[in-house]
């Protein structure tokens, strides 16, 4: 029992139970990843800079989304998770990743309290963080995203994909998301998997699908990712050097 250590700082309880999770600690990792990617371009918006139909867009979402990074550069990014929808697939994260380990047999690294920002070799601006990863024989990293739906007849949409090719046209932003995470890793394919807690038959419980790797998008995407980052760093010069208009000309006091 702890209380027989008398007092004891959080230093030598981590040093006693290395596999503690202190929430000081999950605290700090949260803050620190949220640092990590302050600005940058990471996978789960990768959809907002394609329409469904893979061209590239160029419309309120995605200006909103390069005026976002650009505010992340000096300004203080939320950790705040939003939506019932939103905090429900968070809250199942956790689970979902251990079931699919359990239910799949893969040996998964960088899931839950040990993910992690990775930077593509090629931009320290783009990057991504997989809900977990596998590594195939060749000894290349894989990608796991994994998507817990508040909504069950979202999930059992899913359920009915025939193979990984399929999330493009139920979900296009899931498929860039996945295609993004390929990219970062140089994979040759990714794994996406959906859950759905509250179904008691095991088959329409939990599905995964492998992905494929699609290199015509990915080069496009990262000739893509490339211009946004200049695009970013224009919008927050621009808005760093605006002078804004001398209100004492219109309103006298």
């Amino acid at each position: 029992m702890l209380s027989s250590f008398g007092t004891i700082t959080p230093d030598q309880l981590r040093e006693r139970f290395p596999g503690l999770v202190i929430e000081g600690d999950k605290e700090q990792r949260r803050a620190a990843w949220l640092e990590a990617k302050r600005g940058k371009f990471g996978a789960s918006s990768a959809g907002k800079l394609w329409t469904s139909t893979l061209q590239l867009a160029d419309n309120a979402t995605s200006r909103g989304y390069l005026a976002e990074k650009a505010a992340e550069i000096d300004g203080a990014m939320s950790s705040e998770l939003g939506g019932a929808s939103v905090k429900w697939g968070s809250e199942q994260e956790g689970p979902g990743m251990l079931e699919f380990i359990e239910r799949s047999g893969l040996a998964v690294t960088h899931h839950g309290e040990d993910q992690e920002w990775i930077a593509a070799s090629w931009s320290d601006q783009i990057g991504c963080t997989p809900d977990g990863i596998a590594t195939n024989t060749e000894g290349q990293r894989i990608p796991i995203e994994q998507k817990n739906p508040h909504s069950r007849a979202i999930h059992a949409r899913y359920m009915t994909m025939q193979d990984g090719a399929d999330l493009l046209k139920y979900a296009h932003s899931y498929w860039c998301q996945v295609q993004h995470q390929i990219m970062v890793l140089d994979a040759p394919f990714g794994i996406y998997f959906t859950r759905d807690s509250r179904r008691t038959e095991q088959a329409a419980r939990i599905g995964w699908w492998v992905v494929p790797r699609d290199d015509a998008f990915i080069d496009q995407h990262k000739a893509r990712l490339l211009d946004a980052v200049k695009e970013r760093d224009d919008l927050f010069n621009a808005q760093a050097g605006r002078v804004w208009v001398d209100l004492s000309n219109f309103i006298k006091q």
